[in-house]
């Protein structure tokens, strides 16, 4: 099971935070209005403007920090200077990045990002998704793309729908995954997650949660040591 699978299931608890409020989202594709629709059905959020992200082009560049912290600071900034711009108290920013995998090359690389502010609620979330396809097999990438792109606005939607159980703030959500879950057969730790961290970026409380699907071992077919 895809660890984060189950979250686009959208099935979060209700919560009136954001209902009404309008927010700003800085994007590759400005025209695009699945996501649009999909923060006003399941949140109540009025996008008011998209903005095109045209300033993301240094992105993958050799910075010595890790990808992931230079995609959030970048996108923060990107998200602060729309909020600006529009006078809007939330603001999300989004990159897609389609390329070559420089460790191995038989591989694409689809990375995206998305941060959430929210001055009023001082709420700031911060979802990634990077995947490796072979080349071969990857088909249509601007559309895998596009579709990853919309799953990162469903899990921000599912995770402004949680509350934290400690302060009951809107942003409880997955911020760590445990792999190790055993193959049924040998035994042997694999790569599978076995439980999530959830955490409360605001009191930073957290837990750790079993998976939801209640397996409880892995497929031989994701032990190293059984299908090799």
């Amino acid at each position: 099971m895809n660890s984060m699978a189950y979250v686009h299931t959208l099935s979060g608890k209700a919560n009136d935070s954001f209902k009404g409020r309008q927010a700003v989202i800085v994007t590759e594709d400005s025209g695009d209005q699945t996501v649009v629709k999909l923060l006003k059905t399941e949140i109540g959020l009025e996008v008011i403007k998209t903005i095109p992200n045209r300033n993301f082009s240094d992105m993958y560049s050799s910075v010595k920090l890790p990808m992931q912290y230079r995609s959030r600071e970048k996108l923060k900034k990107l998200a602060q200077n729309a909020m600006v711009e529009t006078n809007s108290s939330i603001g999300i920013a989004t990159t897609i990045y389609i390329g070559k995998n420089s460790v191995a090359p038989f591989l694409d690389i689809h990375a995206e990002s998305l941060v959430f502010l929210d001055d009023k609620l001082n709420l700031e979330l911060f979802e990634r998704s990077n995947t490796g396809q072979s080349t071969s097999k990857s088909g249509n990438s601007e559309k895998r793309a596009a579709k990853k792109y919309q799953n990162l606005f469903k899990r921000l939607a599912f995770r402004l729908k949680q509350v934290c159980p400690e302060c009951s703030m809107p942003g409880w959500g997955i911020t760590f995954e445990i792999q190790g879950l055993k193959c049924s057969e040998c035994r042997l730790a694999t790569k599978e997650v076995q439980s999530h961290i959830w955490s409360c970026t605001v009191c930073r409380h957290s837990e750790e949660i079993k998976r939801p699907d209640g397996l409880t071992y892995a497929d031989p077919k994701h032990c190293y040591s059984c299908s090799h």
